[in-house]
């Protein structure tokens, strides 16, 4: 959970600099969201794949567990672990702004998980 902390931290600290490009807040935010859900995912005992897709981390959640994000943002924040490296895709501040706020959700259901 530190190694997600640690994203969400730089994304929030990228989000107060506009001279600092959306693509890094994004990819962060994704990466914050994932770490922490998998890390209740292995506290829990099971060990997830290696895999970035957020929908089916949240499908893996111990029960009693809320991904605290819709199946939807959760499907638009995945696309940021690579999109932001790997395509010539614009990602706004509207969209890193978007991305997180979700991570942020996310961060606060798996920080409260049973």
């Amino acid at each position: 959970m530190s190694h997600a902390e640690r994203d969400l931290s730089l994304a929030e600290e990228m989000s107060r600099d506009d001279d600092i490009h959306p693509y890094g807040r994004a990819f962060h935010s994704q990466q914050a969201a994932e770490k922490a859900m998998k890390a209740v995912i292995i506290v829990s005992g099971r060990r997830p794949e290696w895999t970035h897709d957020l929908v089916y981390l949240a499908s893996i959640l111990p029960p009693g567990c809320n991904a605290g994000a819709s199946e939807y943002d959760l499907k638009i924040l995945t696309r940021y672990a690579t999109l932001s490296r790997y395509s010539n895709t614009v990602i706004s501040k509207k969209d890193a702004d978007a991305a997180l706020n979700t991570a942020r959700d996310v961060m606060q259901a798996m920080r409260s998980s049973p």
